[in-house]
């Protein structure tokens, strides 16, 4: 395969060429037409995808964010909740739901809120919420899982080319250059070669958030304290009341023996007590 970058007669091209910013987005669309063209994906090395399954679980984000903000300002779930339904919501949609709890933090200071956002908004990523405008000036959820949703769909339209799921609540979905940031790394636009981002500039934008997904998965949840065996019941029942119920099943006088080992501690009506001397009787 032959590519084709320019002819070095033209003078604008070579300096084009001459700076490494430019030759950074040459190779991503390089890499982009070889991956296209032998039907795989490019993957740059070290870098983390956002549509991956999550590492971290719902208890190791939770006990994280507890470190860091023992009260967090939620409305409608707690803690525990939200951090689970995050998982969930980004497995439906194949986004890591871990990388999107980072990414939560990171925009609400721990659910400390104080800047443009409100908690009761249910609006944990600070969509629509740009520079200058006033508090509370941003989109506004019904309820935490649809705001979560809203967040995971977000990271979906960066992260990749692919249909929702699930019905679209993300009121800013429409507006994102779709696979334009496929890497955690990305979400800064100043760190995406194609100046496309979540963030803008967002220098390190995405580096923070990896900082904090990393204390995460380094959360070591304490293991619940496991109940001591049960020792197996005792029965009250005299040894010798059982000696002579089997002696009365090898003699053939209990035929159902199943049945009356179940009756030991119950009340013997008059008929059971002459149906079983009748037949003592008989042998």
């Amino acid at each position: 395969m032959l590519i084709e970058h320019s002819f070095h007669t033209n003078t604008a091209a070579t300096n084009w060429l001459s700076k490494d910013a430019n030759l950074a987005k040459l190779a991503v669309a390089e890499a982009d037409i070889l991956a296209a063209h032998f039907g795989t994906q490019a993957t740059p090395e070290g870098k983390t995808e956002i549509m991956s399954a999550a590492v971290a679980t719902a208890a190791q984000m939770a006990l994280y964010c507890r470190s860091k903000n023992a009260a967090p300002k939620l409305t409608g779930c707690t803690l525990e909740e939200l951090a689970q339904m995050f998982l969930e919501e980004g497995k439906a949609e194949g986004v890591r739901g871990d990388v999107a709890f980072a990414q939560s933090l990171k925009e609400t200071g721990f659910f400390q809120y104080g800047g443009i956002v409100l908690p009761t908004q249910n609006n944990y990523a600070g969509i629509g919420a740009l520079n200058g405008n006033a508090t509370g000036q941003a989109a506004t959820f019904p309820s935490p899982r649809i705001g979560v949703r809203a967040q995971i769909q977000h990271l979906k339209a960066y992260a990749s080319t692919a249909a929702l799921a699930k019905e679209c609540v993300d009121p800013r979905f429409s507006l994102v250059t779709r696979g334009s940031a496929p890497f955690v790394e990305w979400l800064g636009a100043s760190d995406n070669p194609q100046g496309k981002g979540w963030a803008v500039p967002g220098k390190g934008y995405g580096k923070s958030v990896l900082s904090l997904l990393d204390a995460i998965i380094a959360q070591e949840v304490p293991k619940q304290p496991q109940e001591p065996p049960k020792e197996p019941e005792k029965d009250n029942v005299p040894e010798w009341q059982k000696e002579g119920f089997q002696a009365l099943v090898d003699a053939g006088v209990i035929q159902s023996p199943e049945f009356w080992v179940t009756k030991f501690t119950e009340p013997i009506t008059v008929g059971e007590i002459m149906g079983i001397l009748g037949k003592m009787g008989s042998k």
